[in-house]
């Protein structure tokens, strides 16, 4: 028999190496407390986007399987999140003429339509729609429900992606017998998950490497600015290691979580790595220092481009928090 959980929440994360579903019970307080958990490796797609809903199902009913049995219940329902070179984020405003001089919940819901209402191409989904700030007559606010005032503006920062990865995603999900509740932007998510709001009113950038893609989310004044996804990440470190070491992908990957550097001045010298060959070749010994080597020009890279990101955004002087 399940056990009764009051109110659950369920996160299923499919990602490029490996799909995670998190099954967390929300408390009284509004707490959450972990209930289960399941990880399954990940075939299906390339960097962030399915390419084989076949494996892909098979990934998420593994991570489920696994998350149901530890928390002891019946996932129905999950919240989910997309990433993929194809999204797009963009800033836009809106205006509207506040009808009884004091603005009122609709009005705010009003000046948001009014800036969503872009030209967004048919293959195209919107993801994001998130408020900046507010503009009263010409003066900027946080909270403008009840405040007095004529002519309501908004900034808002949208984000949209292509329609195809959204519906394949959700496809996945539903071959699984479940709904999804809400698919949300990964680097909105991760910034949600390791952010403070102190950081956020300071200015700072998070970047969040996986396996396919590296996203990157940029927040000022408390609110997000700027998002991009590079599709350069960990997958290619591995196959940097698998070419170079002339080794199976399969244990570049371990060897690059086991004894992988970023950095060959920070590897030791004299500490020996067992690498194992193609085929039938015996495996050999190679330094840390030197497997440091072959990661190091790929992660140079990436934070180049994160670089790069960061800079043409405008908001590289303003990111007081850091990265």
């Amino acid at each position: 028999m399940a056990k009764e959980y009051k109110d659950l929440v369920v996160g299923l994360d499919i990602g490029t190496a490996k799909v995670m579903a998190v099954v967390a019970e929300v408390l009284p307080s509004g707490d959450l407390r972990l209930a289960g958990l399941g990880v399954a490796s990940s075939h299906g797609l390339k960097r962030g986007v399915v390419v084989n809903i076949d494996a892909t199902v098979q990934a998420i009913q593994q991570a489920l399987k696994e998350a149901e049995m530890m928390a002891d219940c019946k996932i129905g329902r999950v919240y989910t999140g997309i990433t993929g070179s194809h999204i797009r984020g963009q800033n836009s405003t809106g205006m509207v003429i506040v009808r009884d001089k004091e603005v009122s919940a609709i009005d705010v819901t009003r000046v948001v339509e009014t800036a969503k209402a872009i030209n967004i191409p048919n293959d195209q989904r919107l993801l994001l729609v998130e408020p900046q700030e507010f503009i009263i007559d010409g003066h900027e606010v946080k909270e403008p429900i009840g405040m007095s005032g004529g002519r309501l503006e908004v900034k808002v920062h949208i984000v949209t992606g292509a329609q195809s990865a959204a519906e394949n995603i959700i496809k996945c999900v539903r071959r699984c017998g479940l709904e999804v509740e809400h698919l949300a932007l990964n680097p909105s998510a991760a910034a949600a998950a390791v952010l403070t709001q102190d950081e956020k009113d300071l200015g700072v950038a998070v970047v969040d490497i996986g396996a396919g893609t590296t996203d990157v989310a940029i927040y000022t004044d408390g609110s997000i600015r700027h998002t991009a996804v590079i599709p350069i990440a960990g997958d290619l470190i591995t196959s940097d290691i698998a070419m170079a070491l002339r080794t199976p992908t399969k244990d570049a990957e371990e060897i690059k979580v086991d004894f992988g550097v970023a950095k060959q001045l920070l590897a030791d010298p004299n500490e020996q790595v067992e690498v194992p060959g193609l085929g039938d070749r015996a495996p050999r010994m190679l330094s840390r220092q030197a497997l440091a080597g072959v990661i190091e020009p790929r992660v140079e890279e990436i934070f180049s481009l994160v670089h790069q990101v960061i800079r043409e955004s405008g908001y590289e002087e303003l990111l007081s928090s850091g990265v």
